[in-house]
Formats: structure tokens, C-alpha cells, sequence
């Protein structure tokens, strides 16, 4: 399978869960997968890589730790989308995707990832559209 040019960001304290993740995700063609286990250490990431998409958990070194993730990856336009185990978290509280631990299967991740790169796109596609109108 050829490379992928997009980069994803994992973000989750769980190192094998992660190396799960990452050893799917290349399998699917995306080399520039990585990795991060503290809220602290995905945020510097985020401008060091600017990666295409950014996978979360929610809990790690505290109950804010993804939140703190979430909030600045959209901040800086990036697409996110929440992993969690978390059974009480709802899709409705959170301003991007969710996807429960439980529930994960390859072909979901696949789907999953595949969606949210395919708006990506059509999000800077109109965005270039958008410019080129007014040029």
C-alpha cells in the first residue's frame, strides 16, 4: 500500500492501546503516525508536526487532560476526534467525534479515520473555492 501523506497525532496514556493504534493506522498506509501520553506532550506536538488529524483519549494524567487536547487542536483548525473509554462521556458534550474503546474494530478506526480526512479535505477545498470567488 502506498504512504499516506497525512500525519495523525495519538494522544492516550495507554502505551499498548497506542501501539495497537499506531501498528493499524500504518498497515492502513499512514506512516506519519505520532504518539503522545500526556495532555502536555500532544499540545507542544501540535505545532512541532501540525498533524492532519488528532486521535484523543479523554482521561490521562487527569479527567481534563483530553479536553485541554481537544480544545487546542481545534483551535488551531485541526480535525479531531475523541477514543475514549470513558461510559459516561456522551457525543453530545464533546465538539468533535466520538468513538468508545469497547466498540473500536479496525474496520471502525479505518471508517472512521477515512470520514473525517475525507471532510478535511472538502473543508479546504471549499475554503480554496471560496478564495479563488473573490480573487
Amino acid at each position: 500500500m502506498n504512504a499516506r501523506p497525512e500525519s495523525i497525532l495519538l494522544v492516550d496514556d495507554d502505551d499498548v492501546f497506542v501501539r495497537a493504534l499506531t501498528r493499524h493506522l500504518r498497515a492502513l498506509g499512514f506512516h506519519f503516525v505520532y504518539r503522545a501520553g500526556t495532555a502536555a506532550q500532544a499540545v507542544a506536538l501540535l505545532d512541532r508536526i501540525q498533524p492532519t488529524l488528532v486521535l484523543s483519549d479523554m482521561v490521562m494524567e487527569s479527567h481534563t487532560a483530553g479536553l485541554r487536547v481537544v480544545e487546542a487542536a481545534m483551535q488551531r483548525g485541526l480535525t479531531v476526534a475523541v477514543i475514549s473509554g470513558m461510559p459516561t462521556l456522551e457525543p453530545h458534550s464533546l465538539p468533535c467525534r466520538l468513538l468508545r474503546k469497547g466498540q473500536l474494530t479496525g474496520a471502525e478506526l479505518s471508517r472512521l479515520v477515512n470520514e473525517l480526512l475525507d471532510e478535511r479535505r472538502q473543508r479546504n477545498l471549499d475554503s480554496l473555492r471560496a478564495v479563488e470567488s473573490v480573487a
